[in-house]
Order: structure tokens, then sequence, then C-alpha cells
């Protein structure tokens, strides 16, 4: 029985809490665990149960150990058979480890003796506490980047994770492995990880993520690869870093196949680490585009057939020519939103009309109404088609001068204005007279100048008036 353990730390990884009591027992601890191997898997420990016989501590109960202590929080997300069968393994000694059912219901996963740690983490513990210890963030898969401190995690290897004791941990211990990751990548997976441990940021929906690889064009409503977009990116971003990320996969076309229908079966569980990789793959892909940065919720929006002709509503998308399957007319959406940004071709029922309209010597303005253009578009589309049409020129506008009577009218009445009020400056004469001012401005201009207030600015400075 191990009668005693150190003090708690939140974050801490149970491998390193057991590792310190041994630590600090002489080797009594390890010589008690080793009849519970199970216990001692660093990331997916088993058997959890057999803490409460093998502990005398009534404030370690099993379910804040399972919590709180190891990685299973990461994985809570999945579908609940798979949690269920996973959490039923780390409590229970018998059937398979949870280790083995991860690797065989997610993917392989490399399961070296390796932990990673950071330099600053473990400064910081050594002269808050007095000791250093593993946090489980930093054991999570993919996590190379200490997203606390903005840094590279170091990484040292145990010939065997069984063996309980790092007594000699230092800042300066593990190496930094040269990464071939990019480091927004790295930040990225370890500050969405983090989140995800802790509940604080879950992972997106599989349905969500669906609809914008739909959007994308990558994959189609069914779920079948239409593209090779996706495995083109997801094989020049992820396959030379593979070993960065602790993970074994064979990034081909029938592993994107399987991932896509796991996204697609809400019975099917997808690794959160590849989860994450692919959001992150389509957020670079969506960010790319300007449509999507500004206006990605419209992206993909009904927008009806622009054909007076036509009663379609189809799907469209940002910035792409988009033709009517009934009409065949083709218009270029507006990136901006989903609206017509210019029209490219009106095809052949809007022509066969304006044919028609034009054999019956149809008005060109009930033509232009009819057809929903202007009169300039109906000239140039009846041209096209050869119709030789004199069009009749608008009636010329003969100029009316202004009558004599009705200038000294309101002559007479701006100067008899400005005789009563001479404080009054020119807006507010105008509202005076509104209609006086009318008048002589659009007839007279030249007078009502000569007779107006001199114009100021808000300083009551003047303004010379060109």
């Amino acid at each position: 029985m191990i009668g005693f353990l150190p003090s708690e730390v939140d974050g801490e990884l149970l491998w390193s809490t057991l590792s310190r009591a041994a630590d600090s027992s002489g080797g009594f601890v390890s010589a008690v665990l080793s009849e519970h191997p199970r216990l001692l898997n660093p990331r997916m420990p088993g058997a959890l149960a057999k803490l409460e016989s093998v502990v005398e501590d009534d404030g370690w109960t099993v379910e804040a150990i399972f919590e709180n202590r190891t990685l299973y929080s990461y994985f809570k997300k999945l579908p609940e058979d798979f949690f269920d069968t996973i959490k039923g393994a780390a409590f229970r000694t018998d059937g398979h480890s949870p280790s083995y059912l991860l690797q065989n219901l997610l993917g392989s996963i490399k399961n070296l003796h390796q932990f990673q740690v950071c330099p600053m983490c473990i400064e910081g513990a050594q002269h808050e506490f007095g000791f250093a210890y593993l946090r489980r963030e930093h054991q999570l898969p993919g996590v190379r980047y200490c997203s606390l401190h903005n840094c590279w995690l170091r990484s040292f290897n145990v010939e065997n994770s069984r063996g309980l004791g790092f007594s000699s941990l230092t800042p300066d211990s593990g190496i930094v492995n040269v990464p071939r990751i990019d480091a927004e990548l790295a930040k990225y997976v370890a500050y969405r990880s983090d989140r995800i441990l802790h509940g604080q940021s879950p992972i997106r929906d599989k349905k969500r993520l669906m609809t914008q690889l739909i959007e994308l064009k990558w994959v189609s409503d069914r779920g079948a690869l239409i593209s090779n977009r996706l495995l083109n990116n997801w094989v020049s971003k992820y396959s030379a870093i593979a070993d960065e990320l602790s993970v074994n996969a064979s990034f081909d076309r029938q592993w994107i196949k399987q991932l896509v229908n796991s996204l697609n079966n809400e019975n099917h569980a997808v690794h959160p680490l590849w989860h994450l990789l692919l959001e992150k793959l389509v957020l670079d892909a969506t960010l790319e585009d300007p449509q999507f940065l500004l206006f990605g919720d419209r992206r993909g929006g009904l927008l009806d057939c622009p054909n007076p002709l036509c009663t379609d509503r189809s799907r469209v998308y940002l910035g792409q020519n988009h033709q009517c399957p009934m009409c065949n007319y083709t218009i270029w959406v507006s990136r901006k939103r989903v609206a017509v940004g210019k029209i490219l071709d009106r095809g052949e029922v809007w022509r066969r009309e304006l044919k028609r309209l034009l054999d019956d010597e149809t008005p060109l303005k009930i033509i232009a109404k009819k057809l929903g253009a202007s009169p300039l578009n109906i000239k140039r589309e009846a041209a096209e088609l050869g119709f030789k049409a004199r069009w009749k020129k608008p009636v010329e506008r003969i100029e009316v001068k202004p009558s004599v009577k009705k200038l000294l009218s309101y002559r007479q009445e701006w100067t008899a204005l400005r005789a009563e009020q001479p404080c009054l400056g020119r807006k507010a004469l105008r509202g005076k007279a509104p209609v006086a001012w009318k008048w002589l401005y659009r007839n007279d201009r030249s007078w009502l100048e000569a007779h107006s207030p001199v114009a100021r600015n808000r300083w009551g400075e003047p303004i010379e008036l060109i």
C-alpha cells in the first residue's frame, strides 16, 4: 500500500505524480505498482480502479483522476459508444487496454516512450513548488509547442515507461528536435488541443466541417471525393511532418476517403488530431479566398435566376460563373454578396423571346421591361441577332425663357427679405423664401449670387466662390 503521495499540482500527468512518489520513497512505490503495470501507461493508464486499493488517500477519487490527470478528456467528443468503451477499459483490469482500443478505433498512434517538456514550465515549477513535473497537455498527440510560453518543447526518452522516477529532470533535460513542422501549425495544434482537453473550446461539429468541404468543392454531398485538392493539400502540408506529429498514417487517397466517410457518419470515430488538422486545412483554404474571409457565412446561398422568363432558384457560389440549368442564363456572382455581378450570357430562351417581340414590333421600353434589361442592352442584343430597327429618337426639349413678370416678382421678394433680415446668412434666407430662391437659382443665378450675403465657413470666415 502507498501510504502517502506528494502534493497535487493542477494539470500534472498521473505518471508524473507516481514518479515523484517513487523518487521520494526510494523505490517503494515502484515495487508496489509493479503488480499493476497498466497503471503506468503514461498516456492511457488502465485499471484505474486499482488505485483505490493501492493509495491510502481519500482525496484521490478515481473519477477525479480520470478527468484531471489523464488524457482521456481529450477524447470526450468521440461518439458515446466509443468513449464509453475506452472509459470502461480504463477502469477494468480484464479485456483490452485503452491504448489498444484507440489504435484500432481511431488509427495507428505511435506509442513511444517519449515525453515532452517545456524548459520554462520546469523552471517555473521548480521555483514555485521546488520540484519539476510533466504537464499533461504537453503529452497530447501532435503537440510540439508550449502555448503558455510560446516555445518549442524538448523531448526525452525513457527506456521503459514503467520505470518510474525522473528526479534528474531539469530545464536542460532532453533535446529540442529540429522541427519540420511549421511554427504556425504547431501553435494552432497546441492551443486547440489544450482547449479541447480542458473542455473550453470543444472540437467543431463534424457536420459543419463536412459542409465546408462540400462548399470548397472538395467533396460531394454524398461524401465522395470529387477533387484532388483535399488529397494534394493534405499531403503537401502534413505528410512530411508525420514523424513530428507522432502518428503513423499512409496519406493516400484511400486513407483520405476513410477520413471523409468517418466525418459523414455520426457513428464513426475521428481522432481529434485528424479533426484539428482538417480544420486547419479548411481554414487556410478559406482565408486565402477574400469572399470567405469577408462573407464566408453567405457562401453557397440561393439566388433566383435573373431571367424574368425563368423561375429557377439554385445554389450559387460567390466569385464564380453560375449557369441556370433551366434557361442557360449565365452570370458572374458577386464576391461580396449573393447577387448578380455581371451577366455573361442571357441564354437561348431569353434571345428567343427577344426575337419574337422584335418581330411583333413591340416598343423598346416594353421589351426592356418585360425582359429585365436596359434599352441600351436590348439594342445591343437586337443588333447581334441581325435585327435592323430604326428606333424613334426622343423628342428634343424646347427651351422656354423665364417669364419677365416672375423674374421681377421673385427679385422683389428676395430683396425685401434681405432688407427685413440683414443679419441672416444664405442658408437662413433660403429657408425663409424657398420658392423664390429655387426659381432664382435655376433661372437667374448670377443675380442671386450678387444679391446674397457673403458665404462664410463654420468659423465665420468669408469663402471665395469660384
